[in-house]
C-alpha cells in the first residue's frame, strides 16, 4: 500500500503467477537452478542472496526447494510411461546407498532416449514391478 501526495492510498494486486508466493518466479527459478543444476547447498544460496541484498530466510529457501512441486513430480512420472510406450527395449539398474543411517536404493529404468529414477527402501522384484507399473495395481507379463 502506497500513500499518494493527496493523502490517498493506492493498493495494487500481485500478478497471478506470483500471488501464491512472497517471492517472484525469477528468484524462485534462480534458487531452484542453483540447488538442482549447479549443486549449490542451501547455506551457500542463502549467503549468495544475502550478498545480493535479498531479504530471505533459510526456511523460505528450503520451502522454495521442497514444497509445491507436484507438477514436477507428475512430469517425472510421465517420463516413465512415455519412455515405455515408445521404446523397443529398456535397461534396469538398482544402486544401493545409505542415507540417514538406513540402506536405500535408486532404481533406473530407461535407455538411450529416456531415463527415469526412483529412490525406495527395497531392491526386490516386487518393488521393481511396482515401479514399472507406476500407479497401476496389476502386473502384465
Amino acid at each position: 500500500m502506497e500513500k499518494t501526495p493527496s493523502g490517498d492510498y493506492v493498493i495494487g494486486g500481485l500478478a497471478n503467477k506470483i500471488s501464491k508466493s512472497h517471492f517472484g518466479s525469477t528468484l524462485t527459478a534462480f534458487i531452484l537452478y542453483q540447488y538442482y543444476h549447479a549443486h549449490v547447498t542451501q547455506p551457500l544460496i542463502f549467503e549468495q542472496l544475502k550478498d545480493y541484498g535479498v531479504d530471505i530466510s533459510t526456511g523460505q529457501i528450503n520451502r522454495i526447494i521442497s514444497e509445491n512441486k507436484d507438477m514436477y513430480h507428475k512430469e517425472k512420472d510421465m517420463i516413465l510411461s512415455t519412455g515405455l510406450k515408445f521404446s523397443s527395449y529398456i535397461n534396469i539398474d538398482d544402486t544401493g546407498a545409505r542415507h540417514d543411517g538406513k540402506n536405500g536404493y535408486c532404481t533406473h529404468i530407461g535407455n538411450q532416449f529416456s531415463a527415469w529414477f526412483k529412490s525406495t527402501q527395497s531392491k526386490s522384484r516386487i518393488n521393481f514391478l511396482e515401479l514399472l507399473r507406476a500407479s497401476h495395481c496389476d502386473y502384465a507379463l
